[in-house]
């Protein structure tokens, strides 16, 4: 998540508004479908130095006060669907996304989910991961360009079932910069949850 996205949750409410609305136009289309599992949200980790969050105006308030907006709107959209909330830490508010959790848990439709599964990440074991094992909200993880390159895809898997309370795990097959990773059907036929 760049600042300019930062500064839309958190200043841009009618661009929410329509992110919302274009949330119920897919639900109302494809939330029954037997295919259609539900929609991602953004990764809430942004990535930027202070000076960045500064120079963004960024307000750890205001960025929840959005998130949950976001989410609640996009659990409501999808009554019958997931609502699949990429979770990850933010600067100065990681205790408020512990309330968060628990709000979206009595939703009943948000899965709560995020970073690459990587067991010796100080940022992520330090950051994210208590997050997910202090809620009862649904979670998954995710296996993305990081997790991907490391060789051993049952631990991590086994890490983010048996560690984190995943229930599902979803893998990215494409790399931006580098385009699709080969083997990938094996990978995830080898690895399930």
């Amino acid at each position: 998540m760049n600042s300019h996205i930062i500064r839309l949750i958190e200043q841009r409410q009618a661009a929410l508004d329509a992110l919302i609305a274009l949330y119920q136009a897919i639900g109302s289309e494809f939330d029954a479908h037997p295919r259609f599992l539900g929609i991602a949200t953004q990764e809430s980790a942004s990535s930027l130095t202070a000076d960045q969050y500064a120079a963004a105006g960024y307000t750890p308030e205001g960025s929840f006060d959005g998130l949950s907006r976001l989410v609640r709107g996009l659990s409501s959209a999808l009554p019958e669907s997931w609502a699949w909330w990429y979770m990850n830490f933010l600067e100065g508010g990681n205790a408020r996304l512990l309330e968060l959790a628990s709000e979206f848990a009595g939703l009943g439709n948000v899965m709560l989910g995020g970073p690459d599964i990587l067991p010796g990440n100080p940022g992520l074991t330090y950051h994210a991961y208590p997050v997910y094992r202090a809620t009862q909200i649904p979670k998954f993880a995710s296996m993305q360009h990081d997790s991907i390159l490391l060789d051993d895809h049952a631990r991590l898997a086994a890490f983010a079932e048996d560690n984190l309370g995943a229930q599902a795990i979803i893998w990215n097959d494409t790399h931006w910069a580098t385009g699709p990773y080969s083997n990938m059907a094996a990978h995830i036929a080898d690895n399930p949850i």
